[in-house]
């Protein structure tokens, strides 16, 4: 296993997720844009009921993708090199965060009872968590 122990190396890892990261919580909030313009129809109470389930996802999604940004900036301030194992994980890592509006939307325009919503949201955010836990491991050897 090859380490690399550049600092822009490591520096453009952490960039790049970075970028990533701030794409996924924006795109987290298109449908909410897209339902913005209902506002010509419906009094401002009226839209946020009628889309008060894509509210909620946002929300709840924006919070676990800032919650898992958190911990993947509190593992990268430790890591002084890494190898292309840790890349690897990191976009595993990466993926996962990157599906999250798409899961968010899906349970927010689907039926809460149906379990398959619920396991592909839920499976979601334990991958990353799961890619996160394999990152820390990796860099810490």
């Amino acid at each position: 296993m090859t380490r690399f122990r550049t600092e822009r190396g490591l520096d453009r890892l952490v960039n790049f997720s970075d970028a990533t990261v701030a794409i996924a919580i924006t795109i987290l909030l298109l449908p909410l844009v897209d339902v913005a313009v209902e506002i010509e129809k419906e009094t401002l109470g009226e839209l946020l009921s009628s889309n008060i389930g894509t509210i909620i996802a946002f929300a709840a999604t924006f919070a676990v993708i800032a919650r898992l940004w958190t911990a993947h900036h509190r593992i990268f301030e430790a890591a002084t090199d890494y190898d292309n194992g840790a890349i690897w994980i990191n976009f595993l890592w990466l993926a996962s965060i990157v599906v999250m509006p798409f899961t968010a939307n899906v349970l927010a325009h689907s039926d809460l009872a149906d379990p398959s919503v619920n396991a592909l949201y839920v499976g979601t955010m334990m991958l990353s968590s799961i890619a996160l836990l394999g990152l820390a491991i990796h860099l810490r050897r």
